[in-house]
């Protein structure tokens, strides 16, 4: 006897009495979303939303998210974008996000390219609004379009299978993608070494699982007619970047590139969360088939699960293909930057000097590290190895690779040509002034958002806990579409055990003006000395000034610019701090983002918000924390570690 029939025949015969006598037919309203297709026909169109119908259809038994080939001008397939979503949302958590939902859904695709190579991807999403972006054709897979890139009123998720290399930052042409808002991917995977070929014209199966309770997103893609396969798994609360009622669905675009973008089969169950407020309803019958094989079904899967063993949680470390570089050899570091020429040097840190420099073989130009004692900067150079070169995230600085040899410790990141913000935020003789830092708001909020989404990333989503310890703008750079890369992990420790969320330290570190009161007085660090610091560089951002010193206090002027700040919000008068350089300004933005900043600054480090709370702020999606009146003193925890 198989196991589900044991499992079947060990229901107690009450129950199956109970549904008999239940087996009359119930309503059931709910905002659950539950659909089945094996395969597309005419009549199914009803079902979707076709966001471009000259570009979209049913052909062929499947849904063609780009043209389909009948016209045989490569042009009728060339340069563009579609969307094709499922009619009715599901509500993915309640309205206190205390409950986000859990979906399972399993889907086929098949990619024929046209050209050699083909392009460019196809993408399962998740997404508030079904309408398709304008210019939304080549690398930008119907996700996104070059306006609207990394904004967070996009409010859209993204499992991206690209078949084209069609930035710098793509590992290959055959990879799997996971991207919040934009077409960056937040981390990437390829697929060449684990036998799954996107563009091999052959069905592609794909199971995607979310799970509410942990927030983790479990991925299995494999190829339908054998084994090979590749599973990865990330840690993601999808209620940050998403509203409540969400529509499901594919996304996909050419460019010259082409290619058939085509869905064969499609499944996807995810059950009412309850709450109330919004959604599409499903009208459901329930009947006595359903009232038995429900508890069946559930024994099954734990059984299932339990079985199967999986580990839930494959780091995000292990796929990350930063981790995959290694060492470089001295001789091509001293190659690259001239034998370190004082020329070269792009900035001095406490632990080192950084260079440009340009490696010959990938021809490619990038900033070397060169630490100025290896035995006493033992501890930086295996944090930023260690930490930095096993993360990937659109908002982090990519670590390239390292060198040891000898009495020399280097580092090699990418290199970026605007630099770092400081010298864009206040210029010098050396450093010309960048008119859109300078004047554009919006521009100085994107670095805003950027630096807290690498900060969400490193305190919620990995595996360990990450504390940077030095969040300021000189470690903040600026790549040429005015994203942030946070860098410099020369302070960062990862928190061990598991679920810990502070460790014990000897040494103060950070720098003065970002470091929290308590950081200059206890020996504990927490998250929230990351967010006093991100704060304070959210105000030196806003503001356009230096944070000053808090322990000193000059003849004249503002003085330290958190105390500074608390004193224009007890008077009223918080936007007299804005950086008179600004030109077309938002007031009442400004202000939410300048209480923001003061609230990561509240000298109770148990009262600053986290580092997910500030995301969903920045996106507008919740206020600020309300701040007294007056700014509070500085009090000792009654507790240790906190």
């Amino acid at each position: 006897m198989s196991t589900i029939n044991k499992l079947q025949h060990s229901i107690p015969r009450t129950k199956a009495i109970l549904a008999f006598v239940l087996s009359i037919t119930l309503f059931s309203l709910t905002d659950g979303l539950d659909f089945n297709y094996s395969t597309f026909v005419d009549t199914n169109r009803p079902d979707f939303i076709f966001s471009n119908s000259s570009n979209s259809n049913i052909a062929y038994g499947a849904l063609q998210i780009t043209p389909d080939t009948s016209n045989p001008d490569l042009n009728y397939t060339a340069n563009k974008s579609g969307r094709v979503l499922y009619k009715e949302t599901f509500k993915l958590w309640k309205k206190d996000r205390t409950i986000i939902a859990s979906f399972d859904t399993n889907f086929t695709i098949n990619i024929y390219p046209l050209t050699n190579p083909g392009g460019e991807g196809l993408a399962f999403i998740l997404t508030n609004n079904p309408d398709l972006p304008m210019n939304s054709s080549g690398r930008w897979l119907g996700i996104t379009n070059y306006t609207m890139n990394h904004s967070p009123l996009n409010y859209i998720v993204a499992v991206e299978f690209d078949t084209s290399k069609s930035y710098t930052d793509d590992v290959d042409g055959n990879h799997l993608g996971i991207n919040v808002d934009g077409i960056d991917s937040m981390v990437q995977y390829t697929l060449t070494d684990f036998g799954v070929n996107l563009s091999s014209t052959s069905d592609v199966s794909v199971n995607i699982r979310y799970d509410g309770a942990s927030r983790l997103l479990n991925i299995n893609i494999s190829m339908a007619a054998n084994s090979t396969s590749r599973s990865v798994s990330l840690p993601i609360d999808l209620s940050l970047f998403l509203l409540q009622d969400v529509y499901v669905g594919f996304a996909g675009s050419t460019s010259n590139r082409t290619q058939l973008n085509c869905v064969k089969s499609w499944s996807f169950s995810g059950p009412d969360i309850g709450g109330g407020g919004g959604g599409s309803k499903n009208l459901k019958w329930i009947s006595l088939s359903s009232l038995i094989l429900i508890p069946i079904g559930a024994i099954a899967v734990f059984w299932w699960r339990k079985v199967r063993k999986i580990n839930p949680v494959e780091a995000v470390t292990r796929a990350s293909p930063v981790a995959e570089h290694g060492e470089f050899r001295l001789e091509e570091l001293r190659l690259a930057t001239n034998n370190f020429s004082e020329d070269n040097i792009l900035g001095v840190g406490g632990s080192g000097k950084v260079y440009k420099g340009f490696l010959i073989g990938p021809g490619r130009d990038v900033a070397i590290k060169r630490l100025y004692n290896p035995r006493l900067s033992e501890k930086a150079f295996e944090a930023e190895r260690e930490t930095v070169g096993r993360l990937f995230h659109k908002n982090l600085v990519k670590l390239l690779g390292w060198c040891s040899e000898g009495d020399e410790s280097l580092l090699v990141y990418e290199y970026f040509r605007k630099g770092s913000l400081d010298k864009l935020l206040f210029p010098s003789e050396a450093n010309p002034a960048d008119d859109v830092v300078s004047r554009c708001w919006e521009t100085r909020l994107k670095i805003i958002r950027g630096v807290a989404r690498a900060l969400e990333y490193l305190h919620e989503w990995c595996e360990h806990v990450i504390l940077h310890r030095d969040v300021k703008s000189s470690n903040v750079m600026v790549d040429d579409e005015y994203d942030a890369r946070l860098g410099d992990f020369g302070l960062a420790r990862r928190v061990e055990p598991v679920g810990a969320t502070h460790y014990c330290t000897d040494t103060v570190a950070g720098t003065v003006g970002y470091v929290p009161p308590e950081g200059l007085n206890e020996n504990w660090v927490r998250k929230a000395n990351d967010v006093y610091g991100f704060g304070v560089f959210v105000l030196e951002v806003a503001c356009g000034r230096r944070p000053g010193n808090p322990r000193t206090r000059p003849p004249r002027g503002e003085g330290y610019i958190v105390e500074w700040l608390w004193m224009l919000h007890v008077n009223d008068m918080l936007l007299c701090g804005v950086d008179h350089r600004l030109e077309v300004l938002d007031g009442e933005q400004m202000k939410r983002v300048l209480l923001l900043g003061l609230a990561c600054c509240h000298p109770d480090y148990e009262r600053r918000p986290s580092m997910g709370t500030v995301s969903l702020v920045l996106a507008g999606l919740a206020s600020p924390p309300d701040l007294p009146n007056e700014m509070p003193n500085f009090v000792w925890a009654s507790t240790g570690g906190g």
